[in-house]
């Protein structure tokens, strides 16, 4: 038999704060998001809830207590054990993947100042060819280099006494992949050479993050930016989604231009990261900001489940605030509970009947004992 536990993701109302960080007291007034990313109930009863606290604005709770939350299992309310924000007290790593393909270099923007038929234009695969020489407009930005303005920034609103942070590019191949480090102005020193250029390896790419974050400790994200389909890799989407599920690693990928917003969405959701489109290459910096703030608003809570019954097959979990008179949005995530905790439950279940059945043999005896003596004792 399998327990499956039912993780109630909810929407609730918050008061007003910064972007840093969340001041004052607990109120019914502007909206706030919790998301749960995981649960974890192999040490079942022993049960911890991975989730991030955000405002409707993006912007990260960052000073939640015990006392500010409720968890119910079964409609029963449970005893938080602990409470703590992951991603402010632990590493955090993340494989930051840049798309640096030919179609990197080109932008609507740019095709928009091409004439005909002063010069000649054949289109291919994302690349541009001319026959003649061709000058870009005055003031152009490609959107490879909006895309190292934004990640430069990215990385700066990490905390280098603490955080990791490793470079993959790619186009026809992985041909970049700069080690963890927190010394961001390496990466800075690395984007600055990166050119666009050739096909598109995503999926390889995703795989060399996936097997570089997993020789790390600490909280581990991959962010992904892609503009343009999967065209020259030796993986699959089911090698990396695979990968990723195994390690339980969230991939949060940007997709820009014309992508397969389908597949690129499943891939983020399935993985418990999140998807971003834009076609707009000036808007890369505000998208990597958001993602910036949601994995700094990770927090961890424990709780022990007050039900060790087998046989109650289906729980419901339910995180909620400690506050009255709050709205309240539903989502459901599933979670199933290995085989092996409910062959513990079972066992624990079988010794404490059989503790009951020879305490129960113990009193039988000892009260035909008792009677036996008291019987012989009045005879004679």
């Amino acid at each position: 038999m399998r327990i499956i536990l039912i993780v109630i993701l909810l929407s609730i109302q918050f008061p007003s704060f910064c972007q840093t960080s969340f001041k004052g007291q607990l109120t019914s007034g502007d909206t706030m998001n919790l998301e749960i990313l995981n649960a974890y109930p192999e040490s079942f009863p022993k049960v911890s809830l991975l989730f991030h606290a955000e405002s409707t604005e993006k912007s990260p709770i960052w000073n939640l207590s015990k006392s500010d939350l409720i968890v119910k299992e079964n409609k029963e309310s449970q005893l938080i054990d602990t409470l703590f924000l992951q991603s402010k007290n632990n590493a955090i790593n993340i494989s930051l993947i840049l798309d640096h393909s030919g179609s990197m270099q080109q932008s609507d923007e740019l095709l928009d100042t091409i004439k005909y038929p002063e010069m000649a234009r054949y289109i291919y695969d994302g690349f541009i060819y001319t026959m003649e020489g061709f000058k870009y407009p005055e003031g152009y930005v490609a959107p490879i280099d909006h895309a190292k303005s934004a990640i430069s920034s990215f990385n700066k609103s990490f905390e280098s006494n603490k955080d990791l942070i490793n470079l993959i590019g790619f186009s026809s191949r992985v041909d970049v992949d700069f080690p963890f480090t927190n010394d961001f102005s390496k990466i800075d020193s690395v984007l600055s050479t990166v050119k666009a250029d050739s096909m598109t390896a995503f999926y390889d790419a995703l795989l060399r993050g996936i097997k570089n974050l997993d020789n790390t400790d600490g909280l581990k994200s991959i962010v992904a930016l892609t503009d343009g389909l999967n065209n020259h890799s030796n993986s699959t989407f089911e090698d990396v989604l695979d990968s990723a599920v195994r390690k339980e690693i969230p991939i949060y990928v940007i997709g820009l231009g014309s992508v397969n917003i389908d597949t690129l969405s499943m891939l983020a959701n399935l993985t418990g990261g999140r998807f971003y489109h834009t076609n707009d290459p000036k808007s890369l910096n505000e998208v990597y900001s958001e993602i910036s703030r949601t994995i700094q608003s990770i927090y961890e809570l424990h709780y022990t489940s007050n039900n060790l019954s087998h046989l109650d097959s289906l729980k419901e979990i339910v995180l909620d605030y400690n506050i009255d008179s709050i709205y309240v949005q539903k989502a459901i995530i599933n979670k199933i509970l290995p085989e092996s905790v409910i062959q513990t439950l079972q066992k624990r279940k079988q010794q404490s009947d059989l503790k009951y059945i020879y305490g129960g043999l113990t009193i039988l005896v000892l009260v035909t004992m008792g009677g036996y003596l008291y019987y012989k004792a009045k005879s004679s």
